[in-house]
Order: structure tokens, then sequence, then C-alpha cells
């Protein structure tokens, strides 16, 4: 594919450099020593189809990797890059590091951080809390609670705003006030919106969930489809929508698959080359938490 569409001029998308794996280990202690060679081989095949999936999508052009400590060999094809001011945490998942709202970038108050001062940021920019498309928005309502006056100028810019309640039974790969581990919102090849829930998400709390998406839909103008993610891998609705509606997700996931080539297209779908499991179920991220649009200015390419 490769389409220089996918992202806006003067921005890149970021990928996580795959450090966090090196922490990760099985979570059953039986027999570690046995298996957790194959079990971080089975974590690294994950994150390489991740980033091989973003290549033949994106190609060099658009692509970076967090410079890491672990993983060297991506310059044969990929840019590595470091990213000043960005703390640890969020070079792993570089999603929660800012939001991007049509350009306009919106720095996590908590991530960035210039020698001992925090740069000014809003909790608007845990990427994870917040899905965009177009003129809407859909925030986790903990993130919203704490900034009420950032979402009053977005309203007055023209912007619709809703908000989701946290997960309160999470299953695994969840976390609870992280709107886009139980939803997704896109756009189709007609220009609707749709709000994409899990079903297990809808049901909880006795129906005051799913009047919440309903609600939510409505507000900024959405068609809202309840999926069954009983047999989905974890967090498969963590995944990318581009500028060209095309969308990155994770294999094994056929029900999903073909509901989305159904919304954008049969070819603005496209998948890994094995399911994403280990990683979402052994560190609550997904192939959208791994990655986010970056502008080039706060991206130092490394030669």
């Amino acid at each position: 594919m490769n389409s220089p569409e996918c992202i806006m001029p003067g921005f890149k998308l970021v990928l996580a450099s795959g450090d966090f794996i090196a922490s990760i280990y099985p979570e059953k202690k039986r027999d570690v020593e046995n298996h957790a060679l194959n079990f971080k081989q089975a974590l690294w095949r994950e994150y390489f189809a991740v980033r091989d999936l973003l290549y033949k999508m994106l190609g060099r052009e658009s692509l970076v990797v967090v410079k890491g400590k672990i993983l060297t060999n991506h310059t044969e094809y990929l840019e590595q890059a470091e990213i000043p001011w960005l703390q640890s945490h969020y070079r792993d998942w570089t999603r929660d590091a800012l939001t991007q709202a049509n350009g306009e970038t919106i720095l996590f108050n908590e991530a960035w951080k210039a020698g001992e001062n925090w740069m000014p940021g809003s909790p608007l920019g845990e990427g994870g809390t917040v899905l965009v498309r177009r003129n809407a928005i859909v925030v986790g309502e903990e993130t919203a609670y704490g900034s009420s006056l950032e979402i009053e100028e977005l309203e007055q810019e023209g912007y619709k705003v809703a908000t989701l309640p946290p997960v309160t039974n999470p299953r695994s790969g969840f976390i609870p006030h992280h709107v886009d581990g139980q939803a997704t919102l896109l756009e189709t090849k007609t220009g609707e919106l749709v709000l994409i829930i899990a079903r297990s998400y809808e049901k909880q709390d006795d129906g005051k969930t799913a009047d919440a998406t309903s609600l939510a839909a409505e507000t900024i103008g959405a068609h809202k489809i309840v999926i069954d993610d009983r047999r989905l891998p974890p967090l498969a609705l963590n995944l990318i929508q581009f500028d060209d509606f095309s969308i990155a997700m994770t294999a094994g996931a056929p029900r999903l698959e073909n509901l989305l080539k159904g919304l954008v297209g049969k070819d603005r779908v496209f998948t890994t080359d094995t399911p994403i499991r280990l990683i979402p179920s052994n560190t609550e991220g997904g192939i959208r938490c791994m990655t986010n649009i970056f502008p080039e200015a706060l991206i130092t390419p490394v030669s």
C-alpha cells in the first residue's frame, strides 16, 4: 500500500521501541526458566508483526521507531528517533504522550519534562483516554473531569465532545479509564462516523453503560455498533485509522475485520501476520497504545 496520504505532512507515526518486552515474564511461575525464552520470542514476533504491518502501510517516509536499548536492527529499513523530554514510560506507550485533534497537538501533562520543569500539558493528552475523528471527540469520564476547561474551549472551537464511563469489571488487557480498550471511533468510506463498542463493556452496570454509549454516539453524531468481543483477541478494538480511512488491526478477529471492511472498504483494512494476543494480555496495551502521530518538531532522527 505505502500511501503518503495516511499521515499529514509535518507528522510521523512513532512506534514504541519494544524495550517494554524485557520487563514481561510469563504469568505462570512454573517452569519459567524453561519457557521464558519461547515466551519472549513470541512477544517479539507480535511486536515485529505490528512494525512490519505499519512499514507496509506507511513506508519509511512516514514511520519512525523510538530508539531503544535492546533492539537496534530497525535501521536496515526504518528510521530511529529520540524523543527529547519524553519520559521513559511514554517511549513504550507513545499513545499516552499526546493527542492529535485535526493537527493540533495536546501534550499529556505527566509525560513531558525539560530538565526539572514539566512542560505545559493537559489530561486530554493521555491519548488512550481520548478518541478523535474529524470534529468528534470521545473522552473517558476521569479525563473529562480533569479537563473541563479544555473541553469547553474545544466545544467553542466546534468540536462535539462526549464521555464514556470506565470499565468496572476489566477483562484482560483493559485499563479501566482508557476508552480505546473498549471502543473505537471510525469514519466510513461515505464520511459517516461510527462508534464501535465491545459487548462486554456495553453490558456492564445493568444497562447504565449502554445508555452512556448511546448518548455518546448521539452527542457526536455517530452510528453505534456493538460487537461481541468474547472471541476477539485482547484489545482488538485498539486499532488505528489513518487519514486515508485505512485501518491497521490485529489478525485473528474475522468478525471485526469483516465489519470494518464493510465500513471502509476491503482494500482499506490491513491486519498483522499473526494475532496480537500476548502483548495486550500481559501489558494492557495494544497496537494503538504502541503508536502515535507526532509532529516532526518533537522528533530527533538518529543517524
